[in-house]
């Protein structure tokens, strides 16, 4: 079942891994973050994406302590509270998108 936190983007994609033996953990872990979640798709994901018109690639969201370790994240990563996401734009690099965001143009 897919959960649809916005237009484009599901809850699935914020908790994807490489990791994949730690998912079922992952899906129990983000149940008390799942608003946080919601959050961050419609107010940072889904306006960027709506600026930009392109594919965007979650390439971390959520992370259960488990994953959190695994991946060597920090204790108080903001990942661990569904309050921090990781993603590449379609065409675009790192600071581009940074400087963008910066000057309010994804609004």
């Amino acid at each position: 079942m897919t959960t649809q936190l916005s237009p484009n983007f599901t809850l699935e994609e914020l908790l994807t891994t490489s990791h994949k033996d730690l998912l079922p953990k992952q899906n129990e872990e983000v149940k008390p973050y799942v608003n946080n979640l919601y959050i961050l798709a419609n107010y940072i994901l889904q306006p960027i994406r709506n600026y930009y018109k392109v594919p965007i690639t979650v390439t971390s969201g959520f992370r259960g302590k488990a994953l959190n370790e695994r991946v060597g994240g920090n204790k108080t990563s903001q990942h661990c509270l569904g309050e921090a996401v990781d993603f590449t734009v379609k065409g675009k690099t790192v600071d581009e998108v940074f400087d963008d965001i910066r000057k309010g143009k994804n609004s």
